[in-house]
């Protein structure tokens, strides 16, 4: 019992079973997973780039045989978004193994967030989810949510290592105008690959994942396999 208190004590967030967040701003995955956003060097990010060699160990046959390391996709839904911004970021300053570039980036409602109000936005701090959630998830963030890893306009983007971003954004997501925020700062910031952006207005978070049998997914999903094949 005693050790039971302690470890309440000690953890004061805890997401169900997958994080625990504890007094001293550690956090804890299952199975030992990393805390993301991963960097190139990571042993995971390293074994794809090895199948870009002749000389590859402990390959995957359907990488070396369909793989194409000269387009190279990252991308994700909502904080997978926000991974892979940073992993574009990084990418820009830090060589991927064996040579392997980022072709492209794929942001679908992207997690972002900052201490400004943007757009229709009128929730301030601890009335804003996203706050509470980044509070959660890294409370002794430098910054707090005008941490780089959250806020992307707080940090220079003309350096993100692809050369062209889709950006997808929802009409009845919350996260929209911070979407739009994101693809407007891309704009100004003088990065000089090719930007599009992706609305539709009548959907909310993560509707394709939601609801992949309705036309606004099918739609969605069209416009992504475009993007990839252009």
């Amino acid at each position: 019992m005693v050790a039971h208190k302690t470890l309440i004590a000690e953890v004061p967030n805890q997401f169900g079973t997958a994080i625990r967040v504890f007094s001293d701003g550690t956090i804890e995955r299952p199975f030992n997973s990393p805390i993301v956003p991963p960097t190139p060097h990571d042993p995971q990010t390293q074994w794809v780039a090895s199948h870009a060699t002749e000389n590859a160990n402990h390959t995957e046959p359907w990488l070396i045989q369909n793989g194409d390391f000269s387009r190279v996709f990252i991308g994700g839904n909502s904080a997978g978004a926000n991974i892979a911004h940073n992993v574009a970021v990084r990418a820009g300053s830090e060589e991927l193994p064996n040579g392997v570039e980022i072709h492209a980036a794929i942001m679908i409602h992207p997690f972002f967030h900052s201490s400004d109000l943007v757009g229709a936005e009128t929730l301030k701090e601890e009335e804003n989810i996203s706050y509470l959630i980044w509070n959660f998830v890294y409370p002794s963030a430098p910054g707090g949510v005008d941490n780089p890893l959250f806020n992307p306009v707080g940090r220079a983007l003309d350096g993100i290592a692809c050369s062209k971003i889709l950006v997808c954004v929802a009409g009845k997501d919350r996260l929209r105008e911070r979407g739009i925020w994101y693809h407007e700062a891309l704009q100004k910031s003088g990065w000089e690959g090719k930007l599009e952006l992706f609305e539709e207005s009548d959907e909310g978070h993560d509707y394709e994942l939601l609801k992949p049998d309705t036309e606004n997914a099918r739609k969605l999903i069209h416009r992504l396999v475009a993007f990839v094949q252009e």
